[in-house]
């Protein structure tokens, strides 16, 4: 067995029982993705309260159209969730770099860090749901024969 592979699946144990204990108000991916669009059109109409290196309106309109289309895949019993995991880190990362005077616009940097924590939710309960890899022995050990 790969030494990789254990240390995955233990991680992925871990945030199981981490992410249990957690009390939180979005239950589910669905949840989540459904309070990330919501959040993201605000944050489109309140852009100007932005600061000019973040990311543009045009560009939080895409990802509310690429939320939408994770919404519609994980709707249809995806397998594996690994492109989903990925791009919504990238999209909390995204909006973890824009500029927010948190004196002036306490609102819109609060909805900031609401959407961060929505998308991260999201991405985990995402991951905990990719399929443990399955590890094929390389060896027999001595005395077994493959037909036993």
């Amino acid at each position: 067995m790969k030494i990789g592979a254990t240390r995955d699946h233990a991680l992925r144990q871990f945030r199981r029982v981490a992410l249990g204990e957690v009390v939180t108000n979005q239950n589910t991916v669905e949840q989540a993705l459904e309070r990330a669009r919501e959040l993201l059109s605000y944050l489109v109409e309140h852009r100007g309260e932005c600061g000019p290196d973040g990311a543009g309106a045009k560009q939080l309109q895409n990802m509310a159209v690429h939320v939408t289309s994770i919404e519609e895949w994980v709707a249809g019993a995806p397998v594996d969730p690994s492109n989903a995991v990925r791009r919504l880190r990238d999209f909390s990362n995204t909006i973890e770099r824009l500029k927010v005077p948190s004196d002036s616009a306490r609102a819109t940097r609060n909805v900031c860090l609401e959407l961060i924590e929505s998308f991260r939710f999201a991405a985990e309960q995402l991951d905990l749901r990719r399929p443990a890899t399955t590890v094929v022995p390389t060896e027999q050990a001595p005395g077994i024969s493959a037909a036993a």
